[in-house]
Order: C-alpha cells, then sequence, then structure tokens
C-alpha cells in the first residue's frame, strides 16, 4: 500500500502571504509537524506523485518533453495560462488514481498542494498578478480551499473536471471541456457539475458552440434542472435538453 499523507488544520496557518508568493516553502520541520497519516489505504501503483511532478515541471519549462504517452511543449504556457487546465487536467486524474470518496478529503489536497506541488501552484495561479487582479486570499484559497469546492483547491480543480469528463482511459471530453475557458467555467460553476451524464452531455454537445450561445444555454439548463431530480434524467435526455435550449439561443 502506498502512504498518503494529509495536511491538518494547524497546518493551514504556515500557508501565509509568503507562502504564497513563493518566497519560502515549509521546512522539513514544519511539514513533519503538520503532516498526518491519511485515514485510507491507496493501492500500489495508484499514485505516482514523481511521475506528475515531471509533467508539472515540464509545463513550467520551456521546452519539448517526450513522456511516450504525451509530448509537452513547456514554450506553449506562460505563468497563469488557462490552457495549462486542458493539458494537465487528464495527467493529474492518470497519475493520482483515487477513489471519488478518497477525493473527498479536503486534508490529502492540502498537503498535495502546499507540500508536493506548491511551485506548481503558483504558476498556474500566480500572486501578485496584475494580469487578473488575483488576490491573497483567492490565491491561498488555490491551496487550502476543501475538495468539495470545484473552484477552489487546485489540484481538486484539474482532478474532478477530468473524473467527471472522462470515459475510462479516453479523455477527449476533458480537452474540449476545457480548451474553451467559457465552457469549462459555465459547466463546472453549476449546480450539475458533480453529476457526469450531466457533464459529458453538454460538454459534448456544446464543445463548438460560441461563448454567448453557451452562456446561455447553461444558464437556462440549470434553471430548469433546479427543479428536477437530477439523477432522474438519463444522458440522452440531458442531451435532448441542451439540444432544444441550444436552438433556441442560436435562433434568438
Amino acid at each position: 500500500m502506498t502512504t498518503i499523507y494529509e495536511l491538518a488544520q494547524e497546518g493551514n496557518e504556515l500557508v501565509d502571504e509568503a507562502f504564497v508568493r513563493g518566497e519560502r516553502n515549509l521546512t522539513d520541520e514544519e511539514t513533519e509537524t503538520a503532516r498526518t497519516d491519511a485515514d485510507f489505504d491507496i493501492e500500489d501503483g495508484a499514485v505516482d506523485i514523481a511521475g506528475l511532478r515531471e509533467k508539472f515541471q515540464a509545463v513550467m519549462g520551456d521546452e519539448v518533453v517526450d513522456f511516450g504517452d504525451v509530448t509537452i511543449d513547456g514554450s506553449e504556457y506562460g505563468r497563469g495560462s488557462a490552457e495549462i487546465d486542458a493539458a494537465l487536467a487528464s495527467e493529474v486524474r492518470k497519475h493520482l488514481g483515487f477513489t471519488r470518496e478518497q477525493a473527498s478529503h479536503d486534508g490529502m489536497w492540502r498537503y498535495l498542494a502546499v507540500v508536493e506541488f506548491p511551485e506548481f501552484v503558483r504558476y498556474r495561479w500566480p500572486y501578485p498578478d496584475d494580469s487578473s487582479n488575483r488576490t491573497y486570499t483567492s490565491a491561498r484559497d488555490k491551496f487550502l480551499r476543501p475538495a468539495s469546492d470545484l473552484y477552489g483547491n487546485a489540484l481538486v480543480r484539474l482532478w474532478w473536471m477530468a473524473e467527471l469528463t472522462r470515459d475510462g482511459d479516453d479523455y477527449s471530453l476533458t480537452e474540449h471541456a476545457l480548451g474553451h475557458q467559457e465552457l469549462a467555467n459555465d459547466v463546472f460553476d453549476r449546480g450539475f457539475a458533480r453529476y457526469p451524464p450531466a457533464v459529458k452531455a453538454i460538454v459534448d454537445e456544446l464543445h463548438d458552440a460560441k461563448s454567448d450561445v453557451i452562456s446561455e444555454t447553461t444558464t437556462k439548463l440549470n434553471h430548469a434542472l433546479s427543479t428536477i431530480r437530477l439523477e432522474s434524467l438519463s444522458e440522452s435526455q440531458i442531451r435532448q435538453m441542451v439540444c432544444d435550449i441550444r436552438a433556441r439561443a442560436e435562433g434568438s
């Protein structure tokens, strides 16, 4: 079994502004004091921290790196680039082979963001950042927000976006969803975001739509689904709803 750690609540206090800025990382002593063993076991081979770190480093670099299964050209991704999401979401899911139940553990994600991959979190969500006017609080959230918030912790965000759109080992819908920032924002910030049949149907039907159509369709769909027990609908039923609403949006 693979040992997985969690960052205890008191460890949150170590994530101060100097840490978020990248002016310091946790010392070995701080890490040892703040971490605890997770109360669940991970099967051997399910988690590959070193392999994921290599993928992160490639995106943050400026060279082309061929990993065999994927080639990453770091020169295509600058600090804060949203394109990083499409390049790495599937890799996060592949290398962190948690079950959905295991992925609900907040402390595990805090540990991964704060101890294992702080450089990547800062690269994707830099602070300070004049282009986005990101606040210290919102940047700190990328390390510490709970797993229930799809737009909080930087790693939770990528893991769940891939998990909710993949079909086994096929991540083509993940690439569609994250290759269009308007679509990613409008799908994963809605009430239906945690229901895979809905997410898959919406992404599949809207990935080629214009931004205003995506926004109107997902807004009206979210309203329509708010009065229905989501789990009672099949993917095909939701797909038909999306098609009907999109047709009206494009015709208006």
